[in-house]
């Protein structure tokens, strides 16, 4: 209804309601306590993303939760990132799963950039994929 950035706010009688990108995670225990989550009939989002490239759209996915998609990005003619990439998208979505937050807290800090080159991935995977996927998650 009118011209803005990729969030707006409205007030309606008092209350603040915010528009765009919004996550919302089932295990607020507020949310838990006030909420009829069977009523409400939530949908999980796919968990993956689909990158526009050169005119078309290419899925990208998540590997442990639908391996069969992430398998497809590892054909030739998937031109988001290279079959090493993929391979450490893979390594790091394990790591996620089994590095402690303590640990993680105890390292250096660095920019994401840095530590995408750092873990090896091509440029070419940080401009198509992380450097989009992740403006758009953090307004960058």
């Amino acid at each position: 209804d009118r011209v803005g950035g990729r969030v707006k706010t409205d007030t309606v009688d008092g209350f603040l309601l915010d528009q765009g990108f919004q996550i919302f995670l089932t295990s607020y225990p507020e949310a838990q306590r006030i909420l009829d989550y069977k009523a409400l009939d939530l949908q999980p989002f796919y968990p993956g993303a689909l990158v526009r490239w050169n005119e078309g759209f290419h899925r990208v996915a998540d590997p442990f939760r639908v391996p069969v998609d992430a398998v497809l990005t590892l054909l030739p003619t998937h031109p988001i990132g290279s079959i090493v990439d993929k391979i450490l998208v893979g390594v790091l979505r394990l790591f996620s799963l089994t590095e402690s937050l303590d640990k993680l807290y105890q390292r250096p800090d660095m920019s994401i950039e840095e530590k995408l080159t750092e873990t090896g991935f091509s440029s070419a995977m940080i401009d198509r994929f992380f450097r989009p996927f992740l403006g758009g998650i953090f307004f960058d």
